[in-house]
């Protein structure tokens, strides 16, 4: 079973949290869960200026249905442990639309 574990940014450069995370990690490895992997999420707010847009990357409008159908191409070949074990037991698609049910909630 997943368990999330959220920490700041530069947590690796507070030795305080750094060490809170170290001893976690050996402590949920001695429970059973061998494996862990780590996310970046970014998040945009509106007090934050929109940087000019790039020409190498494009955004536009798309429905759910393109999103999750893109999601679901990209996933294959993830870097990421936890979409990789779980396209081991599901297809891509049906996990695209998992994901996006999730960030949703």
């Amino acid at each position: 079973m997943p368990h999330t574990l959220r920490v700041p940014v530069a947590w690796r450069e507070d030795a305080a949290v750094a060490h809170e995370v170290h001893t976690k990690i050996v402590e949920a490895t001695g429970m059973g869960l061998g494996h862990h992997n780590e996310r970046r999420q970014f998040e945009w707010k509106q007090v934050t200026p929109v940087i000019p847009p790039s020409s190498r990357l494009r955004f536009e409008p798309a429905d759910d249905d393109t999103f999750i159908s893109l999601f679901a191409r990209v996933m294959p070949g993830s870097l990421d442990v936890m979409t990789r074990r779980e396209l081991a037991t599901t297809d891509a698609l049906s996990l695209a639309r998992d994901e996006v049910d999730y960030y949703r909630s």
